[in-house]
């Protein structure tokens, strides 16, 4: 879990009088979000390539906080993998 959700799940916890180490464990056992970033580093005509799974960032603010801040010299984006909602695709949706 990233650091930042952590820290406010366990001021939650804590309000409900819930041990840290009852809701550490529960964190720990749940299964990822399906939308969690996840990172990788592939070989691609023998160059490292990283590749991120940032499928939950819908806007540039997320996507920059997922990578990092970091600026890549060159980056490549696919998407989208899941058809878009009606209602966000149109002005005002």
């Amino acid at each position: 879990m990233e650091q930042a959700n952590c820290s406010v799940a366990l001021a939650v916890t804590r309000e409900l009088g819930i041990p840290d180490v009852v809701a550490l464990e529960g964190m720990r056992k749940a299964r990822p979000d399906p939308g969690a970033v996840r990172e990788q580093h592939v070989s691609v005509g023998g160059r490292r390539v990283r590749v991120v799974d940032a499928t939950a960032a819908n806007d540039p603010e997320s996507l920059a906080l997922l990578l990092g801040g970091a600026e890549a010299p060159r980056m490549t984006t696919t998407a989208v993998r899941r058809a878009i909602r009606p209602a966000s695709a149109t002005p005002g949706g």
